[in-house]
């Protein structure tokens, strides 16, 4: 038998080649083509937003770096109200050479040295104190709330097969969170003779010290001591105001710069 095409289907022939040869350079040559253009849009428009962030942050260089200058001369300026760390000869010195300055005469000097960082309580009155007042009394109330709450999702955990893991945490600020580091208090024991004037001119002027010093508690008492001792054996009573003093000293440790601040 034979076949023979006719030209209907020589016809039908050459477009079915034409159709494949299209698709073909479609989707091997046109579609790639296509596909990296959009692609290089895309990554186009990515590095405009990300020029535009940077030429944005750029903006904000001389903004940010006038706040640096400004919190690190506020930062300084709150480091020299404290005294540098000092050793317990160092602080004998300091205090010796004080109430030389005032013509007082030092009976006796005890430096307790800090063991470890000062844990500083906000002042009773203070905004931080009722924040913490606050938070503390809101804790109170909702822990018996939280305990029930607790025991009713173990219940439906043990019930449904399983426990959850995930604990939720709380939404308040933390205010308790806030810490002093690098801040340390020694302890130094005063015992004074002198004029009472120079004496009482002494606490005044260390209580109202533009340095980290704190009066903790003073007393008074009298000293009776035998001057002009004659070979008759007649002497004078000298009768000598003493004043036992308790300061606190706050010393700030600066840390070394690691050069990793931003």
């Amino acid at each position: 038998m034979k076949l023979e095409m006719t030209q209907k289907d020589k016809n039908l022939l050459i477009m079915l080649s034409i159709f494949v040869i299209v698709v073909c350079i479609g989707y091997w040559g046109i579609y790639p083509v296509v596909k990296g253009i959009v692609n290089t849009n895309k990554e186009i428009a990515t590095q405009k937003e990300t020029q535009e962030e940077n030429e944005l942050k750029l903006t904000q260089v001389p903004m940010m770096e006038a706040d640096n200058e400004r919190f690190s001369n506020e930062i300084q300026g709150v480091r020299e109200s404290f005294f540098p760390m000092m050793e317990s000869a160092e602080i004998d010195k300091y205090f010796t050479e004080l109430v030389l300055g005032y013509n007082l005469s030092a009976y006796d000097l005890a430096i307790q040295m800090p063991q470890e960082e000062t844990a500083l309580e906000p002042y009773v009155y203070s905004k931080r104190a009722a924040m913490l007042a606050a938070q503390e009394e809101t804790d109170t109330t909702e822990a018996p709330q939280g305990a029930k709450a607790e025991r009713s999702e173990i219940e439906a955990a043990e019930e449904s097969g399983g426990m959850s893991t995930d604990s939720e945490t709380s939404a308040l600020p933390a205010f308790d969170d806030e810490v002093t580091t690098g801040i340390y208090n020694a302890t130094v024991t005063l015992r004074l003779g002198g004029k009472e004037s120079d004496l009482l001119q002494l606490i005044e002027d260390l209580s109202n010290s533009d340095k980290k010093i704190r009066v903790c508690n003073y007393s008074w008492s009298e000293e009776r001591s035998i001057t002009n001792l004659t070979e008759e054996g007649e002497y004078d009573i000298k009768t000598e105001r003493v004043l036992t003093l308790t300061l606190e000293i706050y010393m700030y440790e600066e840390v070394p710069d690691d050069g990793n601040a931003q």
